[in-house]
């Protein structure tokens, strides 16, 4: 069994395929560490938008709609929509 095994794996064809599969998981290797160095790198990299931060942005534009139209606005819109409603 184990002569068969050795006769297999000394075969040009599984040399090839071995030394074609280093070509290829040697560079991949380099590549997805370097990813995950960056990831990391990134990860902890200054501060993050918060549920905190969601929230104060959230009142901040809440309190702009509720300022719109302007006033000058809303009083010229109520008087068109008077005249509108006056007119037979």
């Amino acid at each position: 069994m184990t002569e068969q095994l050795r006769s297999a794996l000394d075969s040009d064809v599984v040399k090839i395929t071995l030394r074609v599969a280093a070509l290829i998981a040697i560079p991949w290797g380099a590549w997805v560490t370097k990813s995950l160095i960056d990831l990391h790198k990134f990860q902890h990299f200054g501060g993050r938008f918060t549920a905190e931060d969601a929230y104060r942005l959230e009142l901040r534009l809440d309190r702009r709609f509720d300022a719109l139209p302007p006033a000058d606005w809303r009083m010229r819109i109520e008087t068109i929509e008077k005249e509108l409603r006056e007119r037979p």
